[in-house]
């Protein structure tokens, strides 16, 4: 809620200042440089306040997403029950839409507003790729629990003495006869 106050303050010129020259020009360019025109121009950090606060959300974003997505990808690499051979994997997307997403946001004003627009599609992008990469994974899971209770089947049906009728952990009633 924090960061949507401040992108509010900062995009709707709500934050006053007592200079007003030097708030003004970094004022306009609000929105349409990133970091490399903040630590290139001089200048003291009250002027470059509202430009500063224009960026922090996303620097947020960046290292939130960044966390999460090596979680994502230790967890693609080394407990998913698909299996790929390499650790650079499907399960990386994230990861690589993050990195676009933060160098979107390096450049100066002639190139700050398409880079930035193309890191943030990108990491939108890799976020819905990504999702394809966990619904394979739940497929896996049913699958993989559906063969845990054949084999709970027809256990039940060689411990109990030929028995085709045995319940499974979820309560569901399932038929040993169809095992081999």
């Amino acid at each position: 809620i924090c960061l949507v106050i401040i992108g509010v303050a900062v995009n709707f010129s709500l934050l006053n200042s007592d200079e007003e020259d030097d708030d003004e020009n970094m004022a306009i360019l609000v929105g349409r440089v990133g970091w490399y025109s903040f630590w290139s121009d001089d200048g003291h950090f009250s002027s470059k306040r509202d430009l500063f606060l224009s960026l922090l959300p996303v620097v947020f974003l960046f290292f939130t997403s960044l966390h999460l997505s090596i979680a994502m990808w230790r967890y693609g690499t080394s407990l998913s029950l698909v299996v790929y051979p390499s650790y650079f994997n499907p399960w990386c997307k994230q990861f690589i839409g993050t990195l676009l997403l933060g160098a979107g946001q390096l450049f100066g004003e002639g190139w700050y507003t398409a880079m930035s627009n193309i890191g943030q599609v990108s990491f939108v992008l890799s976020i819905i790729l990504e999702m394809n990469e966990v619904d394979k994974e739940l497929v896996a899971e049913a699958d993989f629990e559906d063969f845990l209770d054949e084999v709970e089947a027809y256990g039940n049906r060689i411990c109990l003495g030929g028995s085709s009728v045995a319940s499974n952990r979820n309560g569901k009633t399932t038929t040993a006869s169809t095992m081999p």
